[in-house]
């Protein structure tokens, strides 16, 4: 159903049927039965999620210009970011990675609680947009968080609906990977911080917020960008759906101007159309939120499954084995030598008399199934050492 559609039935006293089988029931009558208690914690945080949406598209010039101006050759005026975004987000956009992107490379979540004891953020798996498959890397896919923690119940003044009081909390992706190393998930008083050195804000306070952090991103990332780098558009494709891909290969990262293609009912494919120059000085090792940062919607490898086993077992290995324990078993992994670096692995766990944790054990006993091993061979020598 298309947005235009969906308003219609929105408006419209629609009423329902079940193949010859009518109702009298109309659209509004569902709308109102299902949706009118913005006590319920969900809808009232698809309602914030609406109305902070709402509000950032507007800004989104505010926002994102002096990005946009520094980082393409695009001059955009006032309304333009606007209203290049604006069809997109008329219907909430189910089943996107993002609750809202802003330009290339600014993608924000925007969630709420009323619970804060119980409310965590979880790490969700990458997704590769080039052939449509999620991941088993897991990461805070957003470069910005807006987390709104609602400490009343709202009320009705005439017509007005108030939310009461809520504090709007704000974090980068960056940060949320510094608080979480290895962890999967972040818990509500991480997320906040001290209170007294990270205050909330206002609702009306985010554009302004997110601004100042835009422009710190921008700032950290031009220090390693070639001067006078840019990102030009391809002539001729103003009528097509260009993405800005950072497109991760076994051998480094290529960049592609690259335009979605429908292959079928429902199947979309991105096809790399014409290549972009790298923005990178020499010598500097950009990661996924740098070239994000640059302007780029980042695409990761599609690894094998031994492969993503081996790069989650890695940081689990931190502060267990030794950096260079580490650098030994991720040498084998990196060309390939999955045997290899899986006996080292063992091998420096029974030899140095290293206790290994539950969740090694589990990926261990993972790596040596899907490699066709002994799983519970593997497994019981890491219990065994693990015992003494």
């Amino acid at each position: 159903m298309q947005p235009e559609q969906l308003k219609s039935f929105l408006e419209a006293n629609t009423t329902f049927s079940f193949g010859n089988a009518t109702t009298p029931y109309t659209a509004n009558d569902f709308w109102g039965w299902a949706f009118s208690n913005m006590n319920v914690a969900v809808l009232r945080g698809v309602l914030i999620e609406y109305l902070v949406a709402k509000s950032l598209i507007a800004k989104c010039d505010h926002i994102v210009g002096d990005t946009v101006r520094a980082l393409t050759t695009n001059t955009p005026q006032e309304g333009d970011l606007t209203r290049s975004i604006e069809k997109h987000y008329q219907v909430q956009p189910h089943g996107d990675v993002f609750d809202l992107q802003l330009t290339w490379g600014v993608t924000l979540e925007i969630k709420s609680t009323a619970s804060p004891q119980n409310w965590r953020l979880n790490k969700t798996c990458r997704w590769n947009i080039m052939e449509d498959k999620n991941l088993w890397e897991q990461v805070f896919p957003a470069q910005f968080y807006i987390l709104a923690h609602i400490d009343s119940d709202i009320s009705f003044n005439e017509n007005d609906l108030d939310l009461g009081s809520v504090t709007f909390h704000v974090r980068t992706g960056r940060e949320l990977d510094a608080l979480t190393g290895t962890n999967k998930s972040v818990g509500f008083s991480r997320f906040v911080g001290d209170e007294t050195n990270r205050p909330g804000y206002r609702f009306d306070e985010l554009p302004d917020v997110l601004k100042k952090l835009q422009a710190e991103r921008l700032e950290s990332v031009q220090k390693h960008i070639l001067p006078g780098w840019k990102m030009a558009p391809v002539p001729g494709t103003e009528n097509y759906n260009m993405l800005p891909l950072a497109i991760e290969g076994e051998d480094g990262t290529d960049t592609f101007w690259c335009r979605e293609v429908k292959l079928d009912k429902g199947v979309w494919r991105c096809i790399p159309i014409d290549p972009i120059p790298s923005p990178w000085k020499a010598g500097f090792v950009p990661d996924w939120r740098d070239w994000e940062a640059a302007g780029f919607s980042y695409v990761p490898r599609v690894m094998t499954p031994v492969e993503s086993l081996f790069r989650r077992l890695l940081p689990e290995l931190d502060g267990v084995f030794s950096a260079s324990e580490i650098a030994e078993v991720s040498s084998f992994v990196e060309v390939g030598e999955y045997g290899l670096a899986l006996d080292t692995t063992i091998g420096i766990f029974i030899e140095e008399k290293k206790r290994a944790e539950s969740n090694v054990i589990a990926l261990v006993q993972s790596l040596a199934t899907a490699m066709k091993l002994p799983d519970a061979e593997y497994s019981e020598l890491l219990c065994a050492v693990s015992r003494k």
